[in-house]
């Protein structure tokens, strides 16, 4: 089945991960099968297209991240770090960089160009299960089973703010195009809306 799924930025491509350890793109015009991303030993938890659309990220249980051209089969880089299974993925605004957060309790950030790790941060205290960016690059927000979401500046890596809020996992966080309110979700049945610190 599909356990996540993803579309392109200018919407023509839908990237789907599956628990058979395969990422099906779909051609979303034609409604037909693009290609067919082969490479995990494991499930596939999540996916997420770098801003060009062409590009393409994948988590497994399997402890990895790749990275995929989209038109090819194979990964382009095979990315290892995690010691437990990745949970989710998501570029930065510019594409230059790849953040990971797994059941390893640790984010990595990943050079896109040569699938090098560029930096490990500490400070959750469980599994992670969410991770966004900014619009414009300058914060990145994660969550996890700790019921914790925890802003760091990308410019240092050094986390600025710790939000405590949630009873239960929080597991999926979002901002707003305009980058001012970020959104989380948790398995406490709340939707809760965090304002920018100015």
């Amino acid at each position: 089945g599909v356990l996540y799924a993803a579309f392109s930025p200018d919407g023509q491509f839908l990237a789907a991960a599956t628990d058979n350890k395969s990422i099906i793109i779909w051609d979303v015009k034609t409604n037909k099968e693009f290609n067919v991303l082969l490479g995990h030993t494991n499930e596939v938890y999540s996916v997420a297209f770098a801003p060009t659309g062409t590009m393409l990220a994948s988590a497994s249980i399997d402890n990895t991240v790749k990275i995929w051209d989209i038109y090819q089969s194979k990964p382009t880089h095979t990315l290892l770090g995690h010691t437990k299974e990745v949970s989710f993925v998501t570029f930065s605004p510019d594409g230059k960089y790849l953040a990971s957060g797994g059941y390893d309790k640790l984010i990595k950030i990943w050079d896109v160009a040569t699938g090098t790790e560029v930096k490990t941060l500490y400070g959750h205290t469980d599994k992670l299960c969410g991770i966004a960016y900014t619009p414009d690059g300058k914060y990145l927000a994660t969550s996890g089973w700790d019921k914790m979401i925890k802003i760091w500046d990308t410019a240092t890596w050094q986390e600025i703010q710790t939000i405590r809020g949630h009873t239960e996992k929080a597991c999926f966080i979002v901002f707003s195009p305009d980058g001012q309110l970020l959104a989380s979700g948790s398995r406490d049945t709340l939707i809760k809306f965090w304002a920018k610190n100015k």
